[in-house]
């Protein structure tokens, strides 16, 4: 359930992705549950609000998973076990070398303080591109 602002009322954190496309009946997505294992699933309806997948590891019995259609993210969500939707491999991996680039950032500056003596001029170029992406 979500409120009228669309987070969820479950108590879950979840950062707003970019918006995705609207999947097809067919396509083949893949499916992070814990970040570091990847299933094929394939998107078997497509609603209004919700589509729905199921992994290709299961029997057509199996009752299909919804998913919101705006960001991807499964009806339901619980943080104890995150569920995450990508179009490609690719798309997947560049999520995970993003989190450890950002990471190894934040150690960088640990406490507000520039423990790597980046240089001033550098500093202003990264604070540049972050707020070129606001």
């Amino acid at each position: 359930m979500r409120s009228r602002f669309g987070e969820p009322l479950d108590g879950s954190f979840h950062i707003k992705k970019n918006m995705k496309t609207k999947p097809k009946v067919g396509q083949k997505l893949f499916l992070s549950k814990n970040s570091e294992v990847l299933e094929v699933t394939t998107v078997v309806k497509v609603g209004r609000v919700y589509f729905y997948c199921r992994p290709d590891s299961c029997s057509e019995w199996q009752e299909p998973d919804p998913y919101y259609l705006e960001d991807w993210l499964p009806k339901g969500a619980d943080a104890s076990a995150p569920k995450e939707l990508y179009e490609s491999r690719q798309e997947w991996e560049d999520e995970k070398e993003g989190g450890v680039i950002s990471y190894q950032i934040f150690q960088a500056f640990r406490h507000g303080v520039n423990i790597m003596n980046v240089p001033l001029n550098s500093l202003r170029e990264i604070w540049g591109i972050i707020e070129s992406k606001k």
